[in-house]
């Protein structure tokens, strides 16, 4: 018991020493400021980095406390002010005045820049949505897509004239298809082939040009040869793998296969990756639009209320500071004419 009543009294000493109520509440209007615009800053300042979700929570906390805090000492000037105007103070009446033009003075600002804040809010989120950027969104997918799909259709392409060449010169090969490797060597380098070699079904090279590398050819499915063996170009692999391969069989040999390879360059194929990537991000955060809106609308409408309570106070104090003496000149002229 005695602890609360040593809290009691220290909130009343609190409550009647005006010079330590004077002094919070700039220290609270300071505060207000300064966290009201680091909350806007962390909010809208660097577009290149998501926002820190945990430090906007923090400054929103503060912004509350600071909130409550601002309230707590603008209804107490304004039940002050109304307390000595029922009670007939000198000066009262003007004071109420002084202080509802001075207030209107501090919110009419303070207003419309919360109206214009959440208006541009409201109308930039939208924008971010249009259909021309969803469209551009969509396209740098379609376009990357596109250049993938393209080398598949260029390696098909290479594949059916490096073919078409090696079953013409196949009466002067003979009995060693080995006499194809400048015939493989010159097309690799016109047509930047890393690899371009004859095997058979077995997967054993038989012919190679010179850039080709591979001792062993990498696993073909017997999908792929069946449809190689109907005279169909077949490409192997993904779309995004870093090499695009080519098989189609030689007609004119027996048992022979012509393979082709060329690498796609890695770079293009992450920065393919991260569009879609950024894209799946947008269709996202399009869905739920509308409570972004609503979050960042309620956002700056906290920062909006703490810094109008802000210049409530500001208001209010300037004109207790002119209606102060006026009111002492009143009550001292009433003294001296009552004698």
């Amino acid at each position: 018991m005695s602890g609360f009543a040593s809290l009691n009294d220290m909130v009343r000493a609190w409550s009647e020493n005006a010079s330590l109520q004077r002094k919070l509440a700039y220290v609270l209007v300071i505060a207000a400021v300064v966290s009201g615009g680091m909350t806007v800053a962390t909010l809208t300042g660097n577009s290149t980095t998501a926002v820190d979700v945990k430090t906007v929570l923090n400054l929103i906390y503060v912004d509350g406390a600071i909130l409550l805090l601002l309230a707590l000492l603008v209804a107490k000037k304004l039940v002050t002010v109304w307390q000595e105007r029922r009670s007939g103070q000198a000066g009262a009446g003007l004071h109420v005045r002084l202080m509802m033009m001075f207030g209107l003075v501090a919110i009419t600002p303070a207003i419309l820049v919360a109206v214009f804040s959440a208006l541009f809010i409201q109308y930039g989120v939208e924008a971010w949505f249009q259909d021309k950027i969803g469209t551009a969104v969509n396209q740098s997918v379609v376009v990357g897509k596109a250049y993938l799909l393209e080398h598949r259709k260029n390696i098909s392409a290479d594949a059916f004239a490096l073919a078409g060449d090696l079953n013409i010169n196949a009466p002067r090969v003979g009995g060693d298809i080995r006499r194809l490797n400048p015939i493989l060597s010159h097309h690799a380098v016109l047509r930047s082939l890393s690899e371009a070699l004859v095997i058979n079904r077995s997967g054993r090279v038989m012919a190679r040009s010179e850039l080709s590398l591979s001792v062993k050819v990498r696993h073909i499915s017997k999908e792929a040869f069946e449809k190689a063996s109907r005279g169909e170009i077949t490409v192997l692999g993904g779309v995004k793998d870093e090499r695009i391969r080519a098989i189609v069989r030689l007609r004119s040999f027996v048992d022979a296969y012509l393979l082709v390879e060329r690498f796609v360059d890695p770079k293009v194929i992450r920065q393919i990756e991260q569009i879609e990537t950024a894209r799946k991000r947008y269709k996202a955060v399009q869905k739920e639009m509308g409570g972004i809106q609503i979050k960042f609308v309620m956002i700056f409408v906290i920062v909006a209320v703490l810094l109008l309570l802000a210049a409530i106070w500001i208001g209010l104090t300037v004109a207790t500071q002119l209606a102060k003496p006026i009111s002492s000149l009143i009550a001292a002229s009433k003294s001296i004419s009552e004698g």
